[in-house]
């Protein structure tokens, strides 16, 4: 019986050892520039100001360059933050910018919980502890070219 149940043990361990591989950033390191997904657009036109006018009323784009994309569901909770150009003040809880060297990413979150290998880069991806969110960083010829922060469904 004492066997067995070594045997058990030792089997479940080697089966939950991959999942404890996963990197899970803390909830609250899912965020740019201030903005955790989840949050009211109204929170963001605080801290911001009002968005540059566009005619897509689920994407809207602001004078600093984050891209904030609102709940189709949802209307007027943020689903999605983002930004494409260097801008040092936007920058996730670690401090990882646009414009930043890859290496950092490894150094603030450990090994990505996803790697895809794309035409034109490569993207990162982590997850939140509760799997609620992630935070994807768009990679080219080493330097993070764009982050973005979501909801999952």
């Amino acid at each position: 019986m004492k066997r067995v149940l070594s045997l058990l043990a030792a089997g479940a361990l080697i089966f939950l050892n991959p999942v404890s591989c996963i990197a899970k950033v803390p909830d609250a390191q899912i965020s740019l520039g201030g903005i955790v997904p989840g949050v009211t657009l109204n929170s963001v036109k605080v801290i911001y100001g009002e968005p540059v006018p566009s005619r897509d009323g689920e994407t809207l784009l602001f004078s600093n360059g984050i891209v904030i994309k609102v709940d189709d569901d949802f209307s007027g909770i943020v689903e999605e933050v983002s930004i494409y150009s260097a801008n040092d003040k936007i920058a996730t809880p670690a401090g990882i910018a646009v414009g930043m060297k890859d290496s950092a990413l490894n150094a603030a979150y450990g090994s990505a919980d996803d790697v895809d290998y794309e035409y034109d880069g490569v993207e990162y991806t982590y997850y939140s502890d509760d799997m609620k969110k992630k935070m994807e960083f768009k990679v080219k010829d080493n330097v993070v070219v764009k982050i973005k922060c979501e909801l999952r469904d």
